[in-house]
């Protein structure tokens, strides 16, 4: 071989080391047509290709925003196949709401993260919406972080928010007590009652498809603003306290060769409770797995 064909071959094996490296250091790439306008008392399906140059694409999340009081719902986005990702927003979320907002976060093999931007939806009745849901929609000129920080996954009751870690505090397995406080005077009064909804909880384990559960709830909150379940988690009765609007519920995991913990996270809107359910647990061999999903619920 001739010193030139060495060398020449040399460059090629080097441009192409360099460039595998390179593409091991690109984040994840969100093809989406954002949704501008969803049918009231329908389920909002949100679709997006996405690809990643440092392998597959290890989850998608789609985070929704019902108040600019509470921390976005998260929703497990599943792949359809050909890298098409698919979340559902459930109506019962929405519930009377004008408007919503939401993002798509992606994280790929090597833990590389994208995002979009804020979206926002205006949720119209079927008489009144002259445009498709198709429609695309312009992204949010503040992109993130419309009166909240994006929360992390909580896990073992703690809560980070902006890099700031928040205690939230709950019980379950027989009724534990919490240690957070609620305020005094008539919140607590006014929210007092019985709700009914219904919450949908998906679990996924590490490297495995996801799999998810549906069912009607009951929460009761007294004069005090302590806040029950029976049914959030069956056989479970956890309890918690009021803390302005929101409430944390923890239920501990014990079945089915599974360890670990499931957070309802929930905010009194009015006469609604919306809330998102996150957590995560362990089997017997060491593989883990998190749960997702969101409730809610109407005063009776």
């Amino acid at each position: 071989m001739t010193f030139h064909a060495t060398l020449k071959l040399a460059l090629a094996v080097l441009t192409t080391t360099a460039l595998s490296l390179f593409a091991g250091t690109q984040p994840p790439v969100i093809d989406h047509s954002p949704v501008k306008v969803a049918p009231r008392g329908q389920n909002v399906v949100v679709r997006a290709t996405i690809t990643a140059a440092g392998g597959p694409i290890k989850e998608a999340t789609l985070f929704v925003s019902v108040s600019r009081d509470a921390a976005p719902f998260r929703v497990t986005m599943h792949d359809s196949g050909a890298g098409v990702y698919t979340g559902t927003i459930s109506a019962d979320l929405l519930g009377t709401l004008d408007r919503f907002q939401y993002y798509i976060d992606a994280v790929d093999a090597q833990a590389l993260t994208a995002e979009t931007p804020w979206y926002t939806v205006e949720v119209k009745s079927a008489e009144a919406g002259k445009t498709s849901p198709a429609d695309g929609a312009t992204p949010e000129s503040e992109p993130k972080h419309t009166g909240w920080v994006k929360p992390t996954l909580i896990v073992g009751g703690v809560l980070a928010v902006g890099g700031v870690a928040l205690a939230l505090s709950g019980g379950g397995g027989g009724g534990g007590s919490s240690t957070n406080s609620s305020p005094p005077g008539n919140a607590a009064t006014n929210s007092a009652g019985i709700y009914s909804g219904s919450q949908t909880t998906c679990f996924q384990p590490s490297g495995g498809s996801s799999s998810c559960s549906s069912g009607a709830i009951t929460i009761t909150i007294d004069t005090a603003g302590t806040v029950t379940s029976d049914t959030l988690y069956p056989g479970q009765h956890l309890q918690g306290n009021l803390s302005g609007n929101n409430f944390v519920l923890v239920a501990t995991v014990q079945q089915g060769g599974l360890t670990g913990q499931i957070q309802y996270v929930g905010t009194l809107i009015g006469t609604r409770i919306v809330g998102s359910i996150t957590g995560s647990a362990k089997a017997a061999d060491g593989t883990t797995g998190v749960y997702s999903g969101s409730f809610s619920a109407v005063k009776q």
